[in-house]
């Protein structure tokens, strides 16, 4: 693992030619994210930790939830674990540099359900970003949310918001359900676990509906 700076991240795709005409297609991108964080920090004139802490972890008391690091100490930290052939094994280690906005934030289920409900108000976001942000552009896909619609016999008929994600050693999900304020969060540290297919079945179970109940690994 040898560290890399933004600049060096970011010369690793800089200079790419486009898979297609922008607004054409759609496809999800990491390095579209980590351009992201790159804008946050030319925009608010901080670095990208100080300016999360500034704008969303501070103001909603999100006392648990921070910029990942594998040299800082940081209490209960979970540890992250990978299955190889049927042998759980610690999870190959990474520097938080390299996947930057893209996915180094630690957090926990009670602080991510901070957030979430702080969608519910102007705290964040005024109403007319938030319409945007889950006003989906190509697809299904919106401003970094992935909107179904509603489905008779699924999630008690409500459309739903939601993202997954992983990295090395985890896996995690948030399916928002906005109309009755209902969500699922799930947070595991095993990158087997598929984070979403347990977010649904949590859902299911909270409306009656059918599921798939969790196994033991072999």
């Amino acid at each position: 693992m040898v560290p890399k700076t933004i600049e060096q991240m970011m010369a690793i795709f800089r200079d790419l030619p486009l898979q297609w005409r922008p607004g054409e297609k759609y496809a999800y991108s990491n390095s579209g994210y980590f351009l992201l964080g790159v804008v946050i920090e030319k925009a608010s004139g901080e670095p990208y930790e100080q300016a999360l802490q500034n704008m969303i972890l501070t103001p909603l008391a999100m006392m648990d939830t921070g910029f990942d690091s594998h040299t800082k100490i940081i209490p209960r930290r979970a540890s992250g674990y990978q299955n190889r052939r049927g042998e759980l094994r610690n999870a190959a280690a990474i520097d938080m540099r390299q996947p930057y906005a893209a996915g180094a934030l630690y957090s926990t289920v009670e602080d991510l359900l901070k957030w979430d409900q702080a969608l519910y108000t102007d705290r964040l976001l005024p109403t007319a970003a938030k319409q945007l942000m889950w006003t989906p552009v190509k697809e299904s896909y919106a401003y970094g949310w992935l909107v179904s619609a509603p489905m008779p016999n699924q999630f008690g008929g409500h459309r739903r918001i939601e993202h997954g994600g992983g990295i090395n050693g985890f896996s995690s999900t948030i399916i928002r359900l906005p109309e009755p304020n209902v969500t699922a969060i799930v947070l595991a540290n095993n990158e087997s676990v598929n984070a979403s297919a347990i977010g649904r079945d949590l859902l299911a179970l909270f409306y009656g509906e059918r599921y798939t109940p969790p196994r033991a690994a072999d």
